[in-house]
């Protein structure tokens, strides 16, 4: 597994813009995982909400379209606790709601980890798989550590567009 968490953050670093990172970072993630769907969310301050920002196994026309308020569903629990959910079914849980016309319906387990820079979450990395089963613990242990490797590396590559200050 340290093997393929290199060579990630490797080819994320690479990157020259920062949707290229954060697409280049799904799809390896979604390999990395086996699994079905790799998404990541950022915050967006102003408007109090996540917003889907590039995903491998949902619809690609939910990028950038797709928003999740603060305090809503499974990707805001995450932001707010700071801390991983890892879920068998997803749909049980009190604070899961269906995001529409994505393609997550086909999906029952879901990792999630926060994405954070400077001790503020800034998104959260999602992933799905078909499975009625937790993920196991080395998998919610690779995704933790990856998580706070490239959130060192995407606030760099975005600092070159502007959105982060640094």
């Amino acid at each position: 597994m340290s093997e393929n968490m290199n060579r990630i953050c490797d080819l994320v670093s690479s990157k020259t813009s920062f949707d290229e990172a954060l697409q280049a970072l799904v799809k390896l993630v979604k390999q990395a995982m086996k699994a079905g769907v790799a998404s990541v969310f950022l915050t967006d301050d102003e408007r109090q909400d996540y917003v889907l920002m590039a995903t491998d196994g949902l619809r690609p026309s939910a990028v950038g379209q797709v928003r999740i308020k603060y305090d809503q569903g499974l990707v805001g629990l995450v932001g707010r606790r700071e801390e991983p959910l890892n879920l068998a079914l997803a749909c049980c849980h009190p604070q899961f709601f269906q995001i529409a016309d994505t393609g997550e319906d086909a999906y029952s387990s879901m990792l999630s980890v926060p994405l954070m820079h400077r001790k503020k979450v800034f998104g959260v990395l999602v992933v799905l798989r078909e499975q009625e089963e937790r993920f196991s613990s080395s998998d919610e242990r690779f995704l933790m550590t990856l998580a706070s490797r490239v959130s060192h590396i995407l606030p760099s590559s975005e600092a070159r567009s502007g959105v982060f200050s640094e």
